[in-house]
């Protein structure tokens, strides 16, 4: 590797990092506003996907929903996520351009059915 790819790389790693700590610091600031603020961080394409791959294994679904969304979640995220059991998870996957684009990478996500949709039908 050249020097200055070597210092372009480096340099692209120290301001991941530096980003990581300005969200790990805003998270830090008010535990009232823990969603907002996660759901502004979530939403940002430009969070490290390391904090991505964290909160994919959040137990609330609406946070995984926000990391489904998210255009710079990992391939690898997004096929887990695929197989999530809470409906507004792969709702919100299906919706992703990104996974549009890796379906067969990613495999078939089938957007659920609203339970009321469910119950209405006759027999």
């Amino acid at each position: 590797m050249k020097k200055r790819e070597l210092k372009k790389e480096l340099e692209e790693q120290i301001h991941q990092n530096r980003q990581e700590k300005i969200y790990r610091s805003k998270l830090n600031e008010s535990n009232d506003n823990y969603f907002e603020i996660l759901s502004e961080l979530l939403s940002n394409p430009s969070v490290p996907q390391l904090l991505l791959e964290k909160f994919s294994e959040n137990e609330d679904e609406y946070i995984r929903a926000m990391v489904a969304s998210n255009y710079n979640t990992p391939i690898q995220v997004l096929k887990k996520l695929s197989k999530d059991m809470e409906y507004i998870v792969t709702d919100t996957l299906f919706e992703n351009p990104i996974y549009k684009s890796n379906k067969e990478q990613i495999g078939e996500v089938i957007p659920s059915v609203e339970f009321e949709s469910v119950c209405s039908v006759k027999y």
